[in-house]
């Protein structure tokens, strides 16, 4: 919930961001703004996301109520990143 929760507040971030895009005077720094509030988008989106998969695998994991002991793993790379578990 966390992460979701953080992505919404980038979200509202990026809103934020292009309102004072909106208001700027310059094309330079409309152009900073828009800017900014594409990467808060960006990273918004994949909270939003990452957030909702790992509630719902939560919620699968506790439902199926596994026997065995579940393991999970979370990895970053330069290129990407990946989270992966075993019931």
């Amino acid at each position: 919930m966390a992460v979701a929760g953080t992505g919404g507040v980038l979200l509202l971030l990026a809103d934020r961001k292009y309102a004072q895009a909106e208001k700027a005077t310059t094309g330079t720094e409309t152009a900073s703004l828009r800017d900014s509030g594409d990467r808060f988008t960006t990273w918004g989106n994949v909270a939003l996301v990452g957030g909702g998969l790992m509630a719902a695998g939560g919620a699968v994991w506790l439902l199926m109520g596994s026997t065995r002991e579940p393991r999970a793993s979370f990895a970053i790379t330069p290129a990407a990143a990946s989270l992966g578990c075993s019931f």
